[in-house]
């Protein structure tokens, strides 16, 4: 009976202290990508950019671009609306930018883009938006030159 007693604390107390993360990838294929992933829960959310022709679209190969999916329009048009009704859902959001064409051209376009989303972002405030560059990255010597707001 101890043993038993002692497992249904354990559940218990696991069940308490747990928290479940929901990650959202290639949600971009949704009607509101990023509304449904927070709908959803989500706690990250990983976008494939490709830059081509000056313009961040949203897509997992070259062959699978459209005009109208860009990251300006699915993603960060709707996260700056959100951070400025400071809606609760950014305060430990995960973006999670996955580049995949050449790292620097493509960086240096993600890092223009986000640039009015930084004052919403961790570290600017104690919690935040948390962008997160993977894919295609510069080298790790190269990192510094980069805003430390970005995780590689």
């Amino acid at each position: 009976m101890k043993s038993l007693s002692f497992i249904l604390f354990l559940a218990f107390s696991w069940g308490l202290t747990a928290q479940i993360s929901v990650h959202s990838h290639n949600d971009y294929a949704q009607q509101n990508p990023l509304y449904g992933a927070l709908e959803a829960g989500a706690s990250s959310i990983e976008i494939d950019v490709l830059f081509k022709d000056s313009i961040l679209y949203v897509a997992h190969e070259l062959q699978s671009i459209k005009q109208e999916l860009t990251l300006e329009s699915l993603y960060l048009d709707p996260l700056r609306l959100l951070a400025l009704n400071e809606d609760s859902r950014l305060e430990d959001l995960y973006v999670l930018i996955d580049i995949k064409t050449e790292a620097y051209e493509s960086l240096k376009a993600v890092v223009e883009a986000l640039k009015e989303l930084e004052p919403f972002s961790f570290p600017k405030q104690e919690k935040g938006l948390h962008f997160v560059i993977s894919g295609n990255r510069p080298s790790p010597d190269d990192y510094t030159d980069y805003p430390s707001l970005y995780l590689f």
